[in-house]
């Protein structure tokens, strides 16, 4: 549950970044033919941002789903498992956040 307790802030972290790019899509300018161009790049970088906190509310709902149904004796193979798991949860979220510092970093806001 320790790595949970580290993992969880990042939740906080990924609204903000999120908040951050959709003011920044928002303010984009439209073409003098209507168009909105989005970048590519920035449509990317809030999906996996999306996704990244998506994994963490479904492992926590299956973790909570599963627990509550174990034996003593299924526990400890179920949190080595689920340690591996939110592991992968924690990098994955970890690497969307680092990707979006970077994204607005290099586009700054006019």
């Amino acid at each position: 549950m320790a790595l949970h307790d580290e993992v969880m802030p990042k939740v906080n972290e990924i609204t903000d970044l999120s908040a951050e790019l959709r003011k920044f899509k928002a303010g984009i300018p439209e073409s003098p033919d209507g168009r909105i161009d989005t970048p590519d790049s920035l449509m990317q970088v809030m999906e996996s941002l999306k996704l990244a906190e998506q994994g963490m509310w479904e492992w926590m709902k299956a973790f909570s789903d599963t627990k509550a149904t174990l034996t003593e004796d299924q526990m400890k193979p179920f949190m080595e498992k689920q340690l591996a798991i939110l592991t992968k949860v924690s990098t994955d979220m970890t690497s969307s956040i680092d990707r979006a510092k970077s994204w607005i970093a290099t586009h700054p806001t006019k």
